[in-house]
This record gives structure tokens, sequence and C-alpha cells, in this order.
């Protein structure tokens, strides 16, 4: 009865439980609603600073209060909480104006959750020495824990590069760009980038990060783009610790 208190302003049956005593049952409880809320508004905005950004103050503590109230946290962790945002802000009416906008919320989830991801090895290039050249078409490789993939319909790889405080270039950005497939990863000093890639490193990327075989993956990235270089692309990968391991 408190949290359906707490999250549903209309629920009345906790106030009938809670014990007046100079202060108001209603207002008690609306001490407990207001820290609860300010928390995850709080959790919200560190995970989502250039949405917020783009937004004002204003419109992003209305969008987060929405959200509070429509998503509930199922996790003592407030890491976990926030992963719907992106899908809250595309059915908001008031952000339908703002395309872009879950799209930059996308990257950020994607951002938070490789800065808190497990840490990994490299590849050990010794295990890979040991597969015999006719089996290398079979090989399953594992992504690093710490990355994503994501596409994206706007170019917000530039709506989120000019919106980070140190930022120093050229401030327009174009709508009509076009959208980008992005890379976000994160390095052995726990700094998170994100890079474009190409739509064949892409496709190769996101066919092996689906259990693909190597020569599934290669045959995805080629469709994708005939200039696609398999050899360059795994020494890339590997050298960025994005591909740290290798199984048949």
């Amino acid at each position: 009865e408190f949290a359906a208190g707490i999250f549903d302003r209309h629920n009345k049956s906790a106030i009938q439980s809670i014990v007046q005593n100079q202060i108001s049952s209603a207002d008690r409880l609306a001490i407990y609603r207001n820290n609860t809320y300010s928390n995850l508004r709080g959790a919200l905005q560190s995970i989502y600073p250039v949405v917020s950004k783009l937004v004002g103050d204003n419109f992003f503590n209305q969008t987060a209060n929405e959200f509070v109230s429509a998503i509930r946290s199922v996790s003592g962790d407030l890491h976990d909480y926030g992963e719907h945002y992106a899908d809250f802000l595309g059915s908001y009416e008031p952000a339908r104006h703002l395309a872009y906008l879950p799209n930059v919320a996308k990257l950020e989830w994607c951002c938070h959750r490789v800065f808190h991801a497990a840490d990994h090895a490299g590849l050990d290039l010794d295990k890979l020495a040991e597969i015999r050249p006719e089996q290398y078409g079979e090989l399953h490789f594992d992504l690093h824990p710490a990355s994503a993939l994501l596409t994206s319909d706007y170019p917000t790889l530039k709506i989120w590069q000019v919106n980070q405080d140190d930022y120093t270039g050229d401030q327009s950005v174009d709508l009509n760009d076009g959208g980008n497939k992005l890379l976000v990863k994160r390095d052995d000093h726990f700094a998170v980038s994100v890079e474009a890639l190409s739509s064949g490193q892409y496709a190769f990327l996101h066919a092996l990060r689906g259990k693909k075989k190597l020569d599934i993956a290669a045959e995805n990235a080629l469709s994708a783009d005939e200039t696609f270089d398999l050899g360059m692309s795994l020494q890339r990968f590997v050298a960025q610790k994005i591909l740290v391991d290798i199984n048949l």
C-alpha cells in the first residue's frame, strides 16, 4: 500500500494506514514521494545529460516524473534504472516533434551500460594460432562486454558530440545528414567513446554479436558493403579489444 501510494497520487489506501501527528497522513506520504521521485530523476539525469541539455531542466524533469510514474524500478541498483526511457520519449506526446530525441537517449543508455560493464582481457592470439586455416570460417567471436552497437535514423553521433562539455568544434547539426551506425566502447582507462562504422563493419560486428560464424558474418558484411575488407577489420577490432575471445 505504501509503495502504491508513492507512485499513484490517486491511491488513498496508504494514507488511511498512516498516523497523523502534527503532519497530515497525506503530507507524510508526500515527503517520501518527493524523495523517491527526486532520487529517480537524479539517476535519469546522470544517465541522460545530453537529453537534459537538449530540452532544458524543466522539460526534462517533467518527462522524468512521467517516466517514474509509468515505469517502476525493478532493481536495488539505480544504475539499472532508465533502460526504457528512449522508448518512453518516442511515445511521449509533448516530445513528439523532437523525433531525434529517442535516438540520442538510446546512445546515452549504451554509454552508461558500457561504462559499468564487466572487463575482459584482449584476444589470446596463441589460442587463434591453434586453429587450423580450414576451420577459420567456423569460428565464433565474442565481443567485449563493454561494447555496444547502435543504429540511428538521425546524425546522433554529431548531436551527442556537440553537446559534450569539452567540445569546441562546429556546433551546427543538420538533421537531414542521415543516420549513423555506431560502436560504443570503453578503453582500459574507463573512458567511453563512440565511433561511426561503415555499413559493412556494422553488419560484421552485429552478426558476430548474434553468434554467427565468421564466414556468415563476412557474407553479411559484404552484402552490406562490397568494399568490406575482412582482414583489415579483424585486425582493427582485435587491436581495439572489441573481439576478445574465439571458439569453434
